[in-house]
This record gives structure tokens, C-alpha cells and sequence, in this order.
């Protein structure tokens, strides 16, 4: 319960990531595809499988058309706002790097890799170990 006593209440739509008056057997669908990674999660996925069960029961209870309920509070949204168009600040074009800078190999690349990461975890556990004591 939320202050002054109301059940707070969430939007069942962006719960289940499906458009406001979605059909059912898209909820539905949804649901599916959402809880089949839960198990692996254990206490999290049991809460979160209870959030996307009432979701699903409460798209389920919806008056039919969906537009006749008063709620959930629902903003219109554009689901193409997020698809970029084009290259700009906030989808800048691909960069790529001159052949000299770029491994010949693949191998190289990996070994690469593989030192930067020993490296960090060198770091890490000196933190952990501090300063030896002389």
C-alpha cells in the first residue's frame, strides 16, 4: 500500500511490454515469452513472475473495448520516437579504424583481449591485498 492508504497501481501494458489494448492472446504471448527465464533467477524471478502474472489477469479483466476503462493512465506514444533516422547526435554513423591500427589476425585480437583482462584482474586483487608491509 502507498500513502494515504490506495494500492498503488501499475500499468499492466508496460508490464507485459506489449501497446495499450493489446488482445489478449498478445498479453498472452508476451507473457510466455517473458517468464520463460525467471526460473533461473530464483527469488527475482518469483517476484517478477508475480508482477507479469497480475498483469496478464488484469489485461484478462479489461472491459472490452480497452478504451472504455479509465484505467491504467496511459500517455500516447510513438513506438517509431525511438527508431532513429538517419545518423545524428543520437545514432552517430559506424567508425571504422585505419587497416594499420586493426589486428591482422583474429588470434592477435584475442590474446589482446586476454591480457587486458588478466591485467584488470591484477589490479583488482592488489586492491583487495593493499600495499605490502616492508
Amino acid at each position: 500500500m502507498s500513502e494515504g492508504g490506495m494500492v498503488e497501481r501499475r500499468n499492466p501494458y508496460l508490464i507485459l511490454g506489449v501497446p495499450f489494448g493489446a488482445p489478449r492472446e498478445e498479453a498472452t504471448r508476451a507473457f510466455l515469452r517473458r517468464t520463460k527465464s525467471l526460473r533461473r533467477l530464483g527469488a527475482a524471478g518469483h517476484a517478477l513472475h508475480t508482477d507479469l502474472t497480475g498483469a496478464l489477469k488484469e489485461i484478462e479483466d479489461r472491459p472490452e473495448p480497452a478504451d472504455a476503462a479509465m484505467t491504467p493512465y496511459r500517455v500516447p506514444a510513438d513506438p517509431d520516437l525511438e527508431r532513429a533516422i538517419g545518423t545524428g547526435v543520437f545514432s552517430p554513423p559506424p567508425e571504422t579504424l585505419p587497416p594499420d591500427v586493426v589486428p591482422r589476425d583474429l588470434d592477435d585480437l584475442r590474446a589482446a583481449a586476454a591480457h587486458e583482462y588478466l591485467r584488470h584482474l591484477v589490479r583488482l586483487r592488489a586492491q583487495r591485498l593493499g600495499v605490502p608491509a616492508p
